[in-house]
């Protein structure tokens, strides 16, 4: 069935300034055809964030199942799973331009709603690296260790998020990402 955040996603997605990044990513030389249009691959992007899928196959896999979301992101068909992962990929090249288009969306919110940002909710949680640690392919990576809810010590690599979130609209105000094994 559709998901009754496809209406909320056309208003962010008609709120959001995020032509900046649009003409950052434009700026590629194409070869052979010209590709999937970027506005719905970043709407996807977004979408896959506040729908909160963890990998690619799972956005695909919801794009497949669901046409009013593959409509109000913007595709007439379906990339393959590839595609999202390059276009992931390029924009991970522009991380500077996204949070400027995310501080310039956290600035309209606070003209929204006024009391956006009274009552805030700090955390970090580690965010897996796919390198291996033993080859030195991610020198940022680091080991962290986080008791779980039996006392035994769950050892991770990769990184921490941490996040500055508005507890009633739970909606990012800041983020930042360190090696996993900064305290929060």
């Amino acid at each position: 069935g559709s998901s009754p955040l496809v209406g909320e996603l056309s208003a962010v997605f008609a709120t959001i300034d995020d032509e900046p990044l649009l003409a950052a990513l434009a700026h590629y030389r194409w070869t052979g055809r010209p590709g999937w249009s970027l506005r719905a691959l970043w709407r996807s992007y977004l979408a896959g964030y506040v729908l909160g899928f963890g990998t690619t196959n799972e956005l695909v896999r919801r794009l497949q199942d669901d046409a009013a979301l593959r409509e109000v992101c913007g595709f007439d068909g379906l990339p393959s799973r590839w595609t999202f992962n390059r276009f992931i990929s390029r924009l991970s090249r522009h991380a500077d331009v996204v949070e400027g288009v995310l501080a310039a969306l956290t600035d309209r919110l606070h003209e929204l709603l006024p009391d956006f940002g009274k009552g805030l909710a700090v955390d970090g949680s580690t965010v897996r690296s796919w390198s291996n640690p033993n080859h030195g392919s991610d020198p940022e990576a680091s080991f962290t260790g986080k008791k779980n809810a039996h006392g035994k010590t769950q050892w991770g690599w990769g990184y921490k998020l941490h996040l500055v979130v508005d507890a009633r609209y739970e909606l990012p105000i800041a983020a930042t990402v360190t090696t996993a094994s900064d305290h929060d």
